[in-house]
């Protein structure tokens, strides 16, 4: 199973050694997409169809945002019941089942987003669980050596 570090970890070597490790990075996020959609067939056709172009849309949660468009970082204003020591990431799955007031922004790096041949950068807003918006970056947008955008 391919987890969400371990293609955190695959992004980490794809932007730190782009002709040796790209390959790899696309052949787990395929994997990791093929898994999650074989793993969630209660989704519906809209939200499906994106994970299999590896777009992310409006509606998506934030896990479907992540299996649509593979790594990604974030940036969390968390809801008040997860108090001030809490973990980013238990906050930003919970959203599929348990919405809350959470703000999530996540930030992605793909060519299928906006169907172009260099990799654009691009934000999600989430609110309640959802995508609210969905935010084209610049191009001076670069994640560093930590995978920090």
């Amino acid at each position: 199973m391919i987890t969400s570090a371990s293609l955190l970890a695959a992004g980490y070597f794809y932007w730190n050694h782009p002709s040796q490790q790209q390959k790899r990075y696309e052949e787990n996020q395929s994997r990791y997409q093929a898994e999650y959609l074989e793993e969630n067939i209660d989704l519906s056709k809209e939200i499906r169809e994106a994970i299999q172009q590896g777009k992310v849309i409006l509606g998506m949660n934030p896990e479907e945002a992540h299996a649509a468009a593979g790594q990604f970082v974030y940036s969390i204003t968390p809801a008040p019941e997860h108090g001030t020591d809490y973990n980013p990431l238990y906050v930003i799955y919970k959203q599929k089942e348990n919405p809350d007031d959470s703000t999530i922004l996540m930030t992605f790096w793909t060519k299928a987003q906006f169907n172009t041949e260099t990799e654009e950068c691009f934000t999600v807003r989430f609110e309640r669980g959802r995508a609210v918006s969905i935010e084209r970056k610049t191009k001076e947008l670069e994640p560093d050596a930590l995978g920090n955008g």
